[in-house]
């Protein structure tokens, strides 16, 4: 008789149980044990493509030209990007003057005319160029250098200048190479270095090299030179120029 009312007591449990289950609205879990996620064996696993984007491409285009815009043919243009890469591949500019390449466009590039090719008695401003995707295409003006009227470069024996463009030799000078200048009209007049090199700088002394020295590095195009000074007519004064690297560049005096 015990026996008949535990059995009978364990079934109305489990009935009650049931209809407390079915009663919830709640899925039940069969489950002794909650198992940890995993990719079931009959499904696909998702497969992840990773795509690469090719970097954008521009066309760049340089014109060469002389001071009176005839074109300058047959020359050969590097590209250097503005970090200081240079592609070894060049582009003769054709008989417009105008040489094309294609580059990455999240880039910047400055075009250089290769020193070699450049024209006897001719320079140019190397910083005049700087191609972007926001403008791709640029002019080389070329200018015509004037020579000195005498001198060695020495400090006791400058160079003597006039108004126009000249290169500094620095290459073949060591230290400073010196220069003076003498105004034909009084005003205010303007010297200039225009180089691709760090660490250009300019002395200015004045109506002697016993004055008190000017030292200008800043002012012109990233590490460039400029400077402003006030002559009377037929004054003479005094200024040199120096280099870190061992290259020459170009400097002009205008008014």
């Amino acid at each position: 008789m015990k026996r008949r009312n535990i059995v009978l007591s364990s079934l109305a449990m489990g009935s009650i149980l049931l209809m407390v289950a079915c009663n919830s609205g709640e899925p039940t879990n069969t489950s002794s044990s909650v198992a940890s996620p995993t990719t079931s064996l009959t499904t696909k696993p998702t497969t992840e493509t990773t795509t690469t984007t090719a970097a954008s491409k521009m066309d760049v285009t340089v014109t060469v030209v002389y001071p009176d815009g005839t074109p300058l043919v047959g020359k050969r243009v590097q590209w250097c990007t503005t970090d200081g890469t240079c592609d070894p591949n060049m582009v003769e500019t054709n008989s417009d003057g105008v040489a094309v390449t294609t580059y990455d466009s999240s880039k910047s590039y400055i075009a250089h005319v290769l020193e070699s090719d450049l024209p006897e008695g001719y320079s140019y401003n190397p910083n005049e160029v700087i191609l972007t995707k926001d403008n791709t295409s640029g002019t080389i003006h070329l200018v015509e250098l004037s020579t000195t009227s005498s001198g060695t470069g020495k400090n006791d024996d400058p160079y003597a200048i006039s108004v126009g463009n000249y290169i500094a030799e620095y290459k073949r000078k060591e230290g400073s190479i010196y220069y003076s200048f003498t105004a034909t009209e009084a005003g205010e007049y303007t010297i200039e270095s225009y180089s691709s090199l760090i660490g250009v700088t300019l002395s200015y002394y004045g109506s002697s090299f016993e004055n008190e020295i000017v030292e200008v590095s800043t002012g012109g195009y990233g590490d460039n030179f400029k400077y402003k000074f006030n002559v009377s007519a037929d004054e003479t004064v005094y200024f040199s120029v120096a280099a870190s690297g061992t290259n020459s560049f170009l400097f002009s005096i205008s008014k």
